[in-house]
């Protein structure tokens, strides 16, 4: 098999963002799938394509025209012609995937924009189901790359966070996916008490380590304290999850089932217990990606420059 285009560095971290964009941002447009989500889901998915056809101009080093800006029609037959077709580029395919189907979407986003069309629920889903399956073969027929496989955890930037993340991927694929869930519940509780910092309430106390080796006289009597301050701030930490991480209730309540309950003691280290024992391979999956869609999203809040507590 003859080597495919190289995908450089900096061609990962664009193909690694395509794919940030489709399976972190796009999910709540599909979500929500109101008239106004609808509209952005589409505009994302034509951005994705173009940026996509883009990196191959990119990474082939090639001038596609001599015509200045180029037409997405122009676009995707000179990258046919002239990079996919020639073999010095050594592309396992010589030509783009879904040609019809992503020139209507492009005619759905230019409508969408420039005439103010609604696209209806029913397109979007249909194009964002064409658009996954044509960066696959892309990232494969072009640059040799399993899109299943590209992690989005490049993308973190807290070493902290992201060693924690690489950790809990790392177990998952090795089977060991309830250590996995402990390393994604540890991610989050420390994302947590990052965000905590935003919020009106200012950094709450670790009530937990407080607590931690009080000998057992005293902890009935400490119990009942926290428990009245558990129900104090039990009101402020819920719109800190709504308003500050802007996290969606359904997510998040998916999240509490199966995650472990995860204390960061007063050392730094952290100690992780499970209520509920239905954890299963599939939700431990789950809970990596939806952790790590949570941490992308606050990073590009500038979270990442905060302190860990």
């Amino acid at each position: 098999m003859m080597p495919s285009l190289s995908a450089t560095d900096p061609i990962k971290k664009l193909l690694v963002r395509i794919k940030f964009l489709l399976e972190v941002s796009l999910p709540p447009h599909l979500a929500r799938s109101s008239e106004a989500d609808n509209i952005l889901a589409l505009i994302l998915l034509d951005y994705c394509v173009e940026s996509l056809l883009k990196t191959i101009m990119t990474a082939a080093a090639v001038n596609l025209t001599e015509k200045g800006k180029l037409t997405f029609n122009d676009l995707w037959k000179n990258i046919n012609d002239k990079v996919l077709k020639d073999k010095q580029y050594g592309t396992q395919v010589d030509q783009l995937p879904f040609r019809i189907e992503l020139e209507n979407l492009h005619l759905q986003r230019n409508q969408t924009q420039h005439d103010s069309r609604t696209p209806s629920h029913s397109d979007v889903e249909r194009d964002a189901v064409n658009v996954r399956e044509f960066a696959r073969q892309v990232y494969l027929g072009v640059y040799a790359l399993d899109y299943q496989s590209l992690t989005l955890i490049d993308l973190v930037r807290n070493k902290l966070l992201k060693r924690l993340l690489s950790e809990s991927e790392a177990l998952l694929n090795a089977g060991e996916w309830e250590k996995s869930a402990i390393k994604s519940g540890e991610t989050m509780a420390r994302l947590l008490r990052m965000s905590s910092s935003y919020s009106p309430l200012g950094r709450t106390q670790n009530f937990y380590s407080i607590a931690h080796g009080i000998s057992d006289g005293a902890t009935h009597s400490a119990i009942e304290k926290l428990v009245k301050s558990i129900e104090g701030i039990e009101e402020g930490m819920t719109l800190q999850m709504q308003i500050v991480m802007g996290l969606d209730f359904k997510g998040y309540a998916r999240y509490k089932h199966f995650a472990p309950i995860v204390h960061i003691m007063m050392d730094g280290s952290a100690n992780a217990s499970f209520v509920n024992h239905d954890l299963n391979p599939v939700e431990a999956k789950w809970l990596l990606d939806y952790v790590l869609g949570n941490v992308l999203r606050m990073e590009e809040a500038g979270l990442e420059w905060h302190e860990l507590g």
